[in-house]
């Protein structure tokens, strides 16, 4: 008698403690997949798989030449950038698509000018690499940020260069730099060298300088690897500099 009143006892409290499936998450309402079209099932399918690498803050993708949109084709994040070896041609950042189809690129990169690129993919902007194979290697998550009608202009501590043509390894020191928006749209240029730039400045609409960014309220700041021998072009509009590891001051 004893035996059976303690395996009833141990039933009772086994009831009372653990909760029946129909309590358990197993009950909550789950997605009608079954009435999903194919395209709809791979759709929520990306999306989910997007989503979990957007919350992942380290994973590395190689990409093809070809188009993509952040927040579609490419987890938003911070990345690193990297090319293949002997990549010759072009790769750009767009702030949406509009401003893909109408060629009003934010960021256009030389292989030459770089082996490394840093830069925040946000939502909606537009990636496009050409010609060969490149490694995006997520470094980080964007946090999210309250919507603004307009974003508020914030001015960074760091070297004030105005606008003019400045020869690296002579009145600027090589390194890895960080550029920002001083208040003003302003434009960035690197050349691979001052004979170069002299043979070739003049024709504006070839576009052969290295890379170029764009500063503005909307994209206040961009990552630039400058190398001795190579010229940096500040037009517009002056900017403000820090190099990555220290101060930068001019000689």
């Amino acid at each position: 008698m004893k035996t059976a009143l303690c395996f009833l006892m141990t039933l009772f409290l086994a009831s009372a403690v653990l909760p029946s499936y129909a309590e358990s998450d197993f009950s909550e309402p789950k997605l009608d997949l079954e009435s999903l079209s194919d395209d709809q099932l791979l759709s929520v399918k990306e999306q989910v798989e997007l989503e979990f690498l957007r919350r992942t803050e380290h994973f590395t993708l190689d990409m093809t030449p070809g188009v993509y949109v952040v927040g579609k084709n490419i987890a938003e994040g911070r990345y690193r950038i990297s090319h293949s070896e002997g990549a010759s041609y072009y790769f750009f950042i767009y702030d949406n698509y509009r401003a893909y189809e109408e060629s009003d690129y934010r960021t256009r990169l030389d292989p030459d000018a770089f082996e490394i690129f840093e830069c925040d993919l946000n939502s909606g902007n537009v990636v496009r690499f050409t010609g060969n194979t490149y490694t995006l290697e997520k470094t980080g998550i964007i946090e999210a940020t309250p919507i603004q009608e307009s974003p508020v202009f914030e001015p960074v501590e760091g070297t004030l260069v105005e606008t003019g043509t400045y020869v690296v390894g002579e009145t600027i020191p090589a390194g890895n730099y960080q550029i920002y928006y001083n208040g003003e749209n302003a434009t960035v240029q690197t050349w691979r060298n001052i004979k170069y730039y002299n043979e070739n400045a003049s024709y504006k609409n070839l576009e052969r300088w290295n890379s170029q960014s764009k500063l503005t309220l909307y994209n206040t700041h961009e990552n630039i690897i400058l190398a001795d021998g190579m010229v940096l072009v500040v037009l517009d509009n002056s900017i403000i500099m820090t190099k990555r590891t220290e101060m930068l001051t001019f000689d």
